[in-house]
């Protein structure tokens, strides 16, 4: 049989924090893309305890609109554990995770949906040929130089594991994430290592991405923090046996 040309039902995990000035846009792309390919989804808009209208602007969406649910809580906990919440409500056969400012538009989503017999996990990648316009040299030079690292220490192969364009099969999505343990930046890197021990199949494909204006990422201090996390996820990883998380 084979198999169809979409997802049964799509979820779509959208981390957000401090994003009401990009978040409508964000929206109106990814809800106009949905109703133009005739995709079934829902829409998770996790707000990451923003101090903006983020959370106000995203339960709005989800009463307007059926396919939206909203979650928000108070205290800021970092991309990671938003995501993961995310993922653990998540009720599709796929899940894309997307980043809230639309650095790579949902419209690149078929790039990785016709790859997916080819793998469980397809990540997007910023390195693999396409350009990334508008992005500074320092935030370049940081986001390489991490990428080799862990390249060496977790997942060699693969180009980009940062990237936040990603799908995962349901499966793979909830058993990965539900033994993640990285709250902020190193969450990436952490449940795609674990997947690999896990046996999910991961591959990549090169996606459209641009620098997106307002970004709130701090090169140096997110790149300390995300290499700390690296080492200590590396560390974890290599105590226990092979095929083996917890």
């Amino acid at each position: 049989m084979t198999q169809p040309d979409r997802p049964k039902h799509l979820s779509v995990i959208i981390p957000a924090y401090n994003e009401s000035s990009r978040l409508p846009d964000t929206l109106e792309d990814v809800m106009g893309w949905l109703d133009q390919v005739g995709q079934p989804a829902e829409v998770l808009l996790v707000d990451d305890g923003s101090t903006d209208q983020t959370a106000a602007q995203s339960l709005a969406w989800a009463k307007q609109d059926p396919r939206v649910r909203a979650v928000s809580y108070k205290k800021n906990a970092g991309k990671g554990r938003a995501v993961r919440i995310g993922v653990a409500a998540a009720k599709g056969d796929w899940l894309l995770l997307m980043d809230a400012d639309n650095a790579t538009p949902i419209s690149e989503f078929a790039l990785l949906w016709e790859r997916r017999r080819q793998a469980d996990i397809i990540i997007g990648s910023r390195y693999l040929g396409r350009r990334q316009p508008g992005r500074s040299w320092l935030r370049q030079l940081v986001s390489r130089f991490g990428n080799g690292l862990v390249r060496l220490l977790l997942l060699p192969g693969l180009s980009d594991t940062q990237c936040g364009f990603k799908l995962f099969s349901a499966e793979s999505a909830k058993r990965a994430f539900s033994q993640a343990q990285v709250d902020r930046w190193g969450f990436d890197f952490e449940v795609l290592a674990i997947a690999r021990r896990l046996n999910y199949r991961i591959i990549e494909v090169p996606v459209a991405w641009q620098d997106a204006a307002g970004s709130h990422l701090r090169a140096g201090r997110a790149a300390w923090s995300t290499l700390k996390e690296l080492v200590a996820v590396w560390w974890r990883l290599r105590q226990m046996p092979l095929g083996k998380v917890l």
